[in-house]
């Protein structure tokens, strides 16, 4: 995890904020599996193609392709896996909205010599930010180390916007707490207090020298791990320090949707000295 040793307050959200809720979409999802897949694991993969089928249905094959996927050769010769795909966040892959929730219909499974499919349907619920986005408003986080960073690394956040915009930097580790999004910027030490089009992290202005460290839990090896960039053309009010997911984006839905937009960063942390070489 990067994380900064500042005491984090649990924030919740009210449900009552205003929701624009889509009907309902009924769609099917398919994964093939064989000696290697267990069943249960492919059906989860067909529960997901499901998801991406229903963005797609809803907002284009563009949208709908995408996902909060991590793919490398090395974590393939590691652990026999090439990548690692996480779908309980989806308002993660584009910024009109996100599934709420999804119920399985029904799921049955062809089986064949050699390749058997997992065959899903579900309905799936989508809600949607209120309010149009100002299109023409972009933002784009890096992390000046790269993709991937060891214990050792004090990671530097950049982030750059074509509007100048108060930035609001937020990690998630779902290997390590799925359920919790933390911020990291602004915190105790560090404000920002004039918009600006690029900001690095930590800035000049803090009022004690800090830096973000990189952890592991003891019996891991290596986290994939995302950084979440608000940006917004006017500050939000009482950004939480810690907060669940899905309070997270309810937080979001009660600013003016012209006045943000959202991008993220995906890296991965590396435990193992196997890794570093």
């Amino acid at each position: 995890m990067i994380k900064l040793l500042v005491t984090a307050a649990l924030i919740t959200v009210s449900a009552d904020v205003s929701a624009r809720e889509l009907s309902p979409l009924l769609v099917d999802g398919r994964a093939e599996f064989g000696p290697e897949v267990s069943r249960a694991e492919a059906c989860n993969r067909a529960l997901s193609s499901a998801k991406q089928a229903a963005l797609r249905k809803q907002y284009g094959e563009d949208v709908g392709q995408k996902s909060v996927l991590t793919c490398d050769e090395k974590l393939e010769k590691q652990t026999g896996n090439n990548c690692e795909l996480f779908e309980n966040t989806w308002s993660l892959l584009n910024t009109n909205g996100f599934i709420k929730s999804i119920k399985k219909v029904d799921e049955r499974v062809d089986e064949k010599m050699g390749m058997s499919v997992c065959k899903v349907t579900a309905n799936v619920i989508i809600e949607e930010y209120d309010g149009n986005p100002d299109y023409s408003f972009e933002t784009r986080l890096s992390v000046v180390q790269g993709t991937n960073l060891r214990l050792n690394d004090k990671p530097v956040i950049e982030v750059e916007s074509n509007k100048p915009a108060f930035h609001y930097v937020y990690y998630w580790a779902p290997f390590v707490d799925a359920d919790y999004y933390y911020q990291l910027f602004p915190n105790s030490y560090d404000t920002q207090r004039e918009k600006t089009k690029t900001l690095r992290i930590p800035t000049g202005q803090a009022t004690k020298n800090y830096s973000f460290e990189v952890s592991l839990p003891d019996d891991m090896m290596y986290s994939h791990e995302y950084l979440i960039v608000v940006s917004s053309k006017r500050p939000l009010s009482s950004p939480p320090e810690k907060i669940k997911e899905v309070n997270f984006f309810r937080w979001l839905k009660s600013f003016d949707r012209k006045q943000w937009t959202q991008s993220t960063f995906n890296y991965r942390v590396l435990g193992d000295s196997a890794w570093q070489t």
